[in-house]
């Protein structure tokens, strides 16, 4: 929520209006100095819209601007994006922690959010070894966390 000349108002998050991302890329990459003349092919702006955006538009008017300096081509494509971006750990199915519902407490906000990074590195790493060694737990630990939080998406 921001103020504006004594007003407020409240924009809802940057993940919940994705038509909004390719006007305001575009924006950003126009608004660069020195200007470079780069523009996003389909793909990239593709790449942008999956991520969540945890960082609203200033975020994405920082990675456009990374974007603009780093891609070595006059366009932007996906995989420029994806080298800036971890879609992935970062899907739109992702719980958003900008808001929090402190009705649950303390101990459901923390068991949510390691569920869910378990399986976000399950998803990755595809390996119960690879991801206990990645979370930093034992692999008899791990196996238990995924008993408890009714983890369906075990590797194989």
């Amino acid at each position: 929520m921001y103020r504006l000349a004594s007003q407020r108002i409240q924009l809802t998050p940057l993940r919940d209006r994705l038509e909004d991302i390719n006007e305001l890329a575009a924006h950003f990459l126009d608004a660069e100095r020195p200007r470079r003349n780069k523009s996003f092919t389909e793909d990239g702006l593709e790449a942008l819209k999956k991520y969540n955006w945890p960082g609203n538009v200033r975020e994405l008017k920082r990675v456009c601007e990374q974007l603009s300096l780093t891609s070595p081509l006059p366009f932007i494509r996906g995989e420029d994006v994806a080298a800036w971006l971890k879609p992935a750990a970062t899907a739109t199915s992702a719980p958003s922690y900008t808001v929090i519902d402190f009705n649950k407490g303390l101990n459901t906000l923390v068991e949510e959010f390691e569920a869910h990074a378990i399986k976000t590195c399950l998803k990755q790493t595809k390996d119960i070894e690879e991801a206990a060694r990645i979370l930093q737990i034992s692999r008899s630990s791990l196996y238990k966390k995924i008993k408890d939080y009714k983890i369906e998406e075990e590797p194989s």
